[in-house]
């Protein structure tokens, strides 16, 4: 029978009292088992069950009539009297619901705090000695003594492979004995010079491997790392180290681009240091004149990742492609610059001014600084503002040197020219060699501000 039936249904009762009663048999059938049990308590229960009948009665009749009163007050309104009884039935089951859950979650909090999952130690690699990120032939190059040519020291070396690549740092983490159904599923490093790895580089461990290598890091430096791990089940694991580069010259490795080394991290006869991650010099990375030279989407990507490049100086003549290789939001410039005895002309000093100009910008860096082979052009650039900065004689001809790393002729005897620009690079009025770049700078155009303001870019305080 459906429910708006048995609602409405009115049958012949006395007294026309409602449907619904109270039943009382089972009142009945209880104090008459009892009774038999045990005649001495007859008179108790009699009394008893008399009283008991008799509140029951009285309590039914009031339920009775209110019964009545309802039924009165919905005769003539049985959409209303539904609209009522859906809303306390949904008002019920939300009820339920809502325990229900809450019941459910409570199971889950006492599960998860009876069963709280250990945290998973994370061993790292620990360093009690400065990571050298130069090969060897770097190291004993600059561990040598100043008259050392630079090819001679190189060319022991050079069955061994490229030299004008960096050395990364190796970061390792175990995490000892894990359950056979508990896997990593993702690892990476953090690497950066402050504790807080709030500007960090990231680099991720391939697969299962539990080791990886970071480059292109600055040398003589303090760096902070973390390790971060997750594994299979959910949980996390982290371990942290730190380490100091060897403070040898910088030597930068990318896919597709040789001869790259950071000017910085040269200490001045003033005991300043150049500071690191702001200018760069190289080879070309277009390919324009060596095809071999071409920076790889991967050499391209991490070279903007890594030193932030914001402006290509690009010492060959001009093109008529002017986007640099480094993307669209690079600034790309062409100077067609001079190189050694060159720059002592009337043209070469007002393409040396244009140089100097953008690199008294401090808007301009961080700045790529090549020609095609990053040698003569970008060697003779550097020389000069390195020797404004500060940097000895032994230093400047190694830092040229250096880029016999890659070349086999470059060095104070075979290249002649670099000889003859030396020698006339002397003769500059100044008793030291950055009075003499200051010197020729201001006979090419370059101002005492602007020189100033190189300065005060470039050397740390």
């Amino acid at each position: 029978m459906e429910k708006n039936e048995l609602l409405n249904e009115n049958p012949k009762k006395q007294n026309d009292e409602p449907r619904f009663v109270i039943s009382e048999s089972n009142d009945d059938n209880h104090n008459h088992h009892r009774s038999e049990s045990g005649s001495h308590h007859h008179s108790h229960h009699h009394s008893s069950h008399h009283h008991s009948h008799h509140h029951s009665k009285k309590h039914s009749g009031k339920k009775n009539r209110l019964m009545k009163k309802l039924k009165n007050s919905f005769k003539g309104d049985k959409k209303l009297l539904m609209i009522i009884i859906s809303v306390f039935t949904a008002v019920v089951v939300l009820c339920l619901g809502f325990f229900l859950i809450k019941g459910t979650d409570d199971i889950k909090t006492g599960i998860g705090q009876s069963e709280q999952k250990t945290v998973i130690p994370i061993e790292v690699s620990t360093f009690t000695e400065p990571v050298s990120l130069a090969n060897e032939a770097v190291v004993e190059y600059m561990n040598s003594s100043p008259h050392i040519i630079g090819t001679d020291v190189f060319k022991a070396y050079r069955k061994t492979g490229r030299l004008d690549k960096g050395l990364g740092v190796t970061l390792s983490y175990s995490l000892g004995n894990l359950p056979s159904d508990i896997y990593v599923t993702s690892a990476n490093a953090e690497v950066w010079e402050e504790s807080d790895f709030e500007n960090a580089w990231f680099v991720s461990f391939s697969g299962a491997e539990t080791s990886l290598k970071v480059y292109n890091l600055k040398s003589g430096t303090h760096y902070f790392y973390r390790i971060n791990v997750m594994l299979s089940d959910g949980s996390l694991g982290s371990g942290t180290g730190e380490f100091y580069s060897g403070d040898y010259p910088r030597i930068l490795n990318y896919e597709g681009a040789v001869n790259v080394r950071d000017i910085g991290g040269w200490t001045t006869e003033n005991n300043q240091k150049i500071k690191q991650g702001l200018l760069f010099r190289g080879s070309e990375l277009d390919g324009r004149f060596e095809k071999a030279f071409r920076l790889t989407n991967s050499g391209a990507f991490s070279m903007l990742n890594e030193l932030k490049i914001k402006t290509d100086m690009d010492l060959r003549a001009a093109s008529e492609n002017t986007v640099s290789p480094l993307g669209i939001g690079v600034e790309h410039n062409y100077y067609n610059s001079p190189a050694y005895s060159d720059v002592f002309s009337s043209n070469g000093k007002e393409k040396i001014r244009r140089i100097f100009s953008d690199l008294a910008n401090p808007d301009n860096y961080p700045i790529y600084l090549h020609c095609t082979h990053g040698v003569d052009r970008t060697g003779t650039v550097s020389f000069i503002l390195e020797a404004l900065l500060g940097v000895s004689e032994d230093n400047l001809i190694r830092d040229y040197e250096l880029s016999g790393l890659y070349y086999s002729d470059v060095s104070r005897e075979s290249k002649t020219e670099f000889v003859d620009f030396l020698n006339k690079f002397k003769a500059i009025e100044g008793d030291t060699f950055a009075k003499k770049a200051e010197t020729y700078l201001l006979s090419a155009g370059v101002s005492q501000k602007e020189i100033e303001s190189i300065r005060t870019i470039l050397l740390e305080n």
